[in-house]
This record gives structure tokens, sequence and C-alpha cells, in this order.
């Protein structure tokens, strides 16, 4: 009899996280649609709130991404950088987080500079404005078409039926 308690406790317990598991990767999805329709500062507290609970270190790793480009955005590229890394450190072969952290850095520099001492390095911003004005669009170019790659990818596996994020037990 205790076997049989034990066995069942054990099985509610484990359907229980799965159950949790599961409207987490919802809440996940949910997410990323607020993320690709503009609404950021809500994506941003709900992709920060499901954290905690993400299990899968690949969902982490681009649940990281996500906020670290939400903070990009809104120009704050310190926490940008912050984000990146830690998307970086769930996935180290998140591309992406690589090529955005550089750039992070490159703008946090041109922005530190630009508030020290502006006639100092007048002749300087001139040169690097126009480097950092082509990375930028080319950074947005290629978050674009990420974007779209992923949006199209998510758009047929939901049109086929299948839930990238569901796990085959």
């Amino acid at each position: 009899m205790f076997v049989l308690c034990f066995v069942v406790l054990k099985y509610l317990l484990f359907s229980g996280l799965l159950f949790t598991e599961n409207i987490t990767h919802v809440k996940y999805n949910n997410s990323v649609k607020l993320y690709t329709n503009g609404e950021l500062k809500l994506s941003k507290e709900q992709f920060e709130s499901i954290l905690p609970g993400l299990i899968d270190s690949n969902i982490k790793s681009k649940s990281y991404f996500y906020i670290a480009n939400i903070y990009f955005k809104m120009g704050d590229y310190l926490q940008s950088i912050d984000y990146y890394k830690n998307a970086l450190r769930q996935n180290p072969n998140l591309d992406e987080a690589k090529y955005n952290l550089i750039l992070a850095r490159k703008l946090l520099v041109h922005q530190n500079k630009k508030n020290t001492s502006k006639e100092e390095n007048k002749l300087e911003e001139n040169i690097s404005d126009k480097t950092d004005e082509t990375l930028i669009k080319d950074f947005f170019i290629k978050v674009e078409e990420l974007e779209n790659n992923s949006r199209n990818k998510y758009n047929q596996e939901a049109k086929s039926g299948k839930n990238i994020y569901k796990k085959n037990w």
C-alpha cells in the first residue's frame, strides 16, 4: 500500500512539473509574439517573469537574447550587454548574440565618448558616426532577416501542427 501511494504521489508530482513547463512554454511563445508585434515593454516583462521557471537552456538563452534586444532598441546598451552575455552562457553557439554583443559594446563606447567631452572628440565623432550608422543599419537589416526567418519557420511549423517547444517524453 505504501509503495502504491509513493508511485501515485511521484506520478502526480511529475505531471505537475510537466504542466508547469508547458505553461512556461505557452508564456514564452506569447512573449515572442508580443516582441514581434512591437510591444517591447510587455514582452520584456513576460520574458523576465518566465526566466526563473525555464529548464530548457535553449529557450532560456533565446529569452535572454530577446530581452537584450529590447534593451538594445531602448538604447540601454549596458543592460543589453549583460543579457547577451547571459544568453551566451546558456548557449555559446548563439551567433546572433555574439554579433549583437560586439555591436552593443561598440555603441556603448561611442555613447560614452559622446558624453565625456564633445569638443575634444568632435572630429573623431564625425568619423565614427559614419561607421556606427553603417553598423546600426547592418544590425537592423540582420535582425529583420532573422526575425523574418524565425517568423516563417514558426508559421510553417504551426501550419504543420508541429510544436517546436513541446517535449516528447
